[in-house]
Parts: structure tokens; C-alpha cells; sequence
């Protein structure tokens, strides 16, 4: 299919899109291609681990994310709901009072948690596989400083985005230990 077909603008100008072979032998679709690969429900099923019956949010990965600041509430509130459409295990939003106010009812899968309660999130972050930065962060020096606490980053995943970058990128240490995780 087109790659046109797939991008976000042209879903309302479609009908129901069916791919139907029409005989153009493989190696000339594979010269041509544009090397996208849209997955079928069967294939990217395969991908996920299969949850067992007694198996806990523990078992699938703990996220932090900080993220979310006034007027960018939307930023923390996506990207929280994201991991738990993906199938994370413990999702914590670590942002203002102001932010969790907003949304703590909003996030029904996923734990809140204020920044300015500093050894609480100290302690998420040396815990979590995975620390998602900056969608929405306008307030930085708190995050920053934090930041620069955390003993084991390792083991560890980071995400970031536009803002978290523009955080991390003030203090060259802080850049050092991040990069390449």
C-alpha cells in the first residue's frame, strides 16, 4: 500500500482498505519497497508477553514519568496513558501538585506522585526499569536535581523528549550518566 494511506490526515478521505494481490512477483516489491512493514493483530501478538493468571503489575516493568507542568497537563496525561495502553506493569507520574490535582482522576491505572515530595521520587526512580523525561516540563531545576541523585543508572531506560532534553542538556554530568541508556 501507499505510505499515504497510513499517515493520520488521509483515515477520514478513506474507505475500508484491503490489500489484495494482484500478481507483482516479491523481488520487485522488495526493490521497491519503502521498507514500512504494517503488522496484523497475529503478528504483533506474538511480540507481547503472554500474561500468565497469577502474574502482578510488578512483573511487566515499573515506569516513572516525569513529566507535565501548568498548561502542559495534556503532555503527562498522553504519555502516562500510553504506557498503560502498551501493557507496562507499575506506572507512576511524578509532576507538580498542580498536574496530579488535574489528572489523579483521569489516571485510573496509574499511581501519582508530587515532585516537591523529593525521597519518595528518589526512591521510584532507583526502583523503576524505566524513567520516561519531559513531556510538558517547564519547572526544571527540582526534576534536574533529583535527577542528578539517582546512584544506578545502568540498569536503566530512559525516554526523553524535547523538554526533557532541554533539561538534561544544562548540566553536562547529568547529560554523561544519561547517555547511551
Amino acid at each position: 500500500i501507499k505510505r499515504g494511506f497510513i499517515e493520520y490526515k488521509a483515515l477520514s478521505y478513506l474507505g475500508k482498505l484491503e490489500v489484495l494481490n494482484i500478481g507483482i512477483p516479491d523481488y520487485v516489491k522488495h526493490e521497491n519497497s519503502e521498507k514500512i512493514t504494517i503488522l496484523k493483530k497475529v503478528e504483533y501478538s506474538k511480540l507481547l508477553k503472554k500474561r500468565n493468571l497469577y502474574d502482578h503489575k510488578g512483573m511487566y516493568g515499573k515506569i516513572a514519568i516525569l513529566a507535565g507542568s501548568k498548561g502542559y497537563t495534556g503532555a503527562a496525561y498522553i504519555t502516562t496513558e500510553a504506557c498503560v495502553k502498551s501493557g507496562s506493569g507499575l506506572i507512576t507520574l511524578v509532576s507538580s501538585g498542580y498536574v496530579q490535582d488535574i489528572l489523579s482522576c483521569k489516571l485510573v491505572e496509574a499511581m501519582t506522585l508530587d515532585i516537591k515530595e523529593e525521597e519518595k521520587v528518589k526512591d521510584l526512580l532507583e526502583n523503576s526499569d524505566v524513567i520516561a523525561i519531559g513531556p510538558g516540563l517547564t519547572e526544571g531545576d527540582l526534576y534536574k536535581n533529583i535527577l542528578k541523585d539517582i546512584k544506578s543508572y545502568e540498569e536503566k531506560f530512559f525516554v526523553v523528549d524535547a523538554d526533557g532534553l532541554q533539561l538534561i542538556s544544562k548540566d553536562r554530568d547529568l547529560m554523561k550518566r544519561i547517555r547511551g541508556r
